[in-house]
Order: C-alpha cells, then structure tokens, then sequence
C-alpha cells in the first residue's frame, strides 16, 4: 500500500524545492564557467549528495531504517527504465495516465471497484474448484488472512501493526456503510 502524504504538505515541500532550484539556477548562471561544464556537473553531485544525505540523517532519526530505504528506493529510480517514466512524468506525457482497465488516474473509488471485481471474480473460480467440504467460511477466512498478511509484509515489513490498524479500520467502513454483500459461494 503506497504511503502517500497529504495534499498540503506535498505542495509545501513542492514549493521549497521550487524556490531552491530557483536559487540553484542564478547560481549557476551567474558563477559558473560556461567552458567547464564538468565543473558545474560535479557541483551538482555535491549538491545533490548533500541534499540526500541529510534527508537520510532526518529520516533515520525518526525511525532507524528509514534512510537505508531511501538510499534503496533512489538506486531503484535510478534505472534507465525509471528513469524514462521521471522523464515522462517531467513531460507531463498523457501515456502515464493510460491503463489496460481504461480507468482514469484519479478515480480512486473507481480503481477500488475494479480491484474488488476481479478479485472476487478470482476468488469465486478458485474456490468453486475446490472440493465441495472445503468450500466453506474457514478456508476462505484463512486463506483471505493469508493473502493479506503477505501483502502487509511486501508493504512495510517494519510497521505490519499499522497495517493492521489501516486494513481493520477500513473493514468497519465498509462493513457499516450498506454496501450489497459480494457472493462468494
């Protein structure tokens, strides 16, 4: 499950990463020597260790680990294949918001239907395959379980109480909201 931070905060961190490559640019054109442009690079990778590096110092002070994931994550970026969608996303390239389900990119409740259907769908064939005494709510409570405890691990293998607490509370949601229950049998 992505973490994603809250509106305000994204466009606060936007804004100051704006107003420093802002600065970083007069910089550049004002004291750099156009004819060394090796020079400039270099400055840039200091510049951007620095910048890396005391966000992994923060981060690790809020939880120990959390640096060591964020070194992990940029070397992931850093491959050609995400490097071509960074490039994309810079572009605003309309591609990045088309998908197989042909579900728009900020349709959320749209996408949790879509997961909802084909899961359920899966769910259905597998279980109507399954000898008639084994269809029952016990192996389908545990094998549900089971499923969802991988998926908290591959998640957050650090923080799986918070998953937890995530998935239960959205349970209740969905339980108290009057939702037309799904047929599994």
């Amino acid at each position: 499950m992505p973490i994603t931070p809250n509106l305000k905060t994204m466009l606060s961190v936007t804004k100051v990463m704006t107003k420093t490559l802002g600065e970083l640019h007069k910089i550049i054109e004002k004291e750099c020597d156009y004819k060394h442009p090796k020079e400039t690079m270099v400055l840039m990778i200091g510049f951007i260790n620095g910048v890396i590096f005391q966000i992994r110092e923060k981060l690790d002070t809020l939880e120990l680990g959390l640096g060591k994931q964020l070194l992990e994550a940029i070397n992931a970026l850093t491959t050609p294949e995400h490097a071509k969608t960074f490039e994309k996303l810079n572009n605003n390239d309309p591609s990045l918001a088309e998908s197989a389900s042909g579900i728009s990119p900020d349709d959320f409740s749209q996408a949790i239907t879509f997961l909802s259907n084909k899961l359920t769908g899966d769910l259905k064939t597998h279980l109507s395959e399954l000898p008639l005494l084994l269809r029952n709510d016990d192996v389908l409570l545990l094998s549900l379980a089971f499923v969802v405890a991988n998926i908290f691990q591959a998640i957050d293998n650090n923080d799986l109480d918070t998953c937890i607490d995530k998935f239960s509370e959205n349970i209740r949601i969905f339980t108290k909201e009057k939702y037309k229950p799904i047929e599994v049998y």
